[in-house]
C-alpha cells in the first residue's frame, strides 16, 4: 500500500513516480493519490496571491507565525504545483499500469483567503452549488 497525499503535484515527473509505485508493490498493492485539481477556485485563487506576491513581494510583508498558520511557503513560494483535471489525472494512473478502484472529488472549492473574506452564512451555500469545483483529486488504483 502506497499514500501518496499532496506530494506528486509538487515533482518535475509524477509520471515516473507512478510507474515506480507500480514497480514497487506487490500482488494486490494498492495505491492511494491526492493531486491539486486544476478546475477549482483555489487555483485561481493560488496564481493571484503567486503573481501578486512576484510583483509586490507580500510574502515579505507577513509575519512569520501566520505565514506558518496558512503553509505560505507551501502554497504560495514553492516552486512546482500542477493541476490537473480529473481525465488527466485518470489517464495519467492508468498509463503507469494502474486500474482505477475509485476517483473522486474532495475538500472544499474555495482557499484560505476565500474562506476569510466569505461569511459561513454565505460560504456554506457556495461551497454545495460549487461541490464539481472542489480542490483535491483523489484517487485510489490497483495493480493491474
Amino acid at each position: 500500500y502506497i499514500l501518496c497525499y499532496g506530494v506528486l503535484h509538487h515533482t518535475t515527473n509524477p509520471e515516473k513516480i507512478l510507474t515506480k509505485f507500480n514497480k514497487w508493490l506487490k500482488g494486490s498493492g494498492e495505491v492511494e493519490l491526492l493531486l491539486y485539481h486544476r478546475i477549482s477556485f483555489v487555483r485561481i485563487e493560488r496564481e493571484v496571491v503567486e503573481k501578486l506576491n512576484y510583483i509586490l513581494n507580500i510574502g515579505q510583508l507577513l509575519p512569520t507565525d501566520f505565514k506558518q498558520r496558512i503553509e505560505w511557503w507551501d502554497k504560495y513560494e514553492n516552486p512546482v504545483w500542477e493541476t490537473y483535471t480529473k481525465d488527466e489525472a485518470e489517464q495519467m494512473v492508468k498509463e503507469a499500469g494502474f486500474k482505477i478502484d475509485e476517483l473522486w472529488l474532495s475538500n472544499t472549492p474555495f482557499g484560505q483567503f476565500t474562506n476569510w473574506i466569505l461569511p459561513p452564512i454565505i460560504r456554506k451555500p457556495l461551497e454545495s452549488l460549487f461541490d464539481g469545483y472542489k480542490w483535491h483529486i483523489r484517487i485510489r488504483a490497483t495493480i493491474k
